[in-house]
């Protein structure tokens, strides 16, 4: 009896350890697709979130793991794995919205500032036609 207590214990272990090890390459992978995606500009803070929840889920594995309780080790990277669900394509989502808006942005800025110089242009042309209008045929004029 006291062998099946050991190779329970084990298998216990060696599950609690591969779940701990997929949690925390999962949160690596949606890492890298969230910093990507500030990067680019996207508003990545309830992604933030849910990268911390997985985090703090990670951390109370690993010490539920030193502690022996692989079975609570195991849920807990479960539950983490669970909060990332979808988070790396919700990621590579908004860098991809980010990116189209930064060159919009980037459009309308340049955009926006010629229409600016040319309407300040004409009308500086169109205030010196009047001006010149009014005040330039004027005998006595200072030229």
């Amino acid at each position: 009896m006291l062998g099946l207590t050991e190779i329970t214990a084990a298998t216990g272990l060696t599950e609690a350890s591969s779940a701990i090890d997929e949690a925390e390459k999962r949160i690596l992978v949606c890492y890298k697709a969230v910093a990507e995606a500030d990067r680019v500009g996207a508003n990545t803070t309830e992604l933030l979130a849910a990268l911390d929840e997985a985090g703090n889920l990670s951390s109370k594995a690993h010490l539920a793991y030193e502690k022996g309780d692989f079975d609570s080790a195991q849920e807990f990277a479960r539950l983490s794995q669970e909060r990332l669900e979808g988070l790396d394509v919700e990621a590579d989502a908004l860098a991809k919205s980010g990116g189209q808006q930064r060159s919009l942005d980037f459009i309308i800025n340049v955009v926006g500032s010629l229409v600016g110089a040319v309407v300040v242009v004409i009308g500086g042309v169109v205030v010196w036609v009047f001006l010149n209008r009014k005040y330039g045929g004027e005998e006595g004029s200072v030229s």
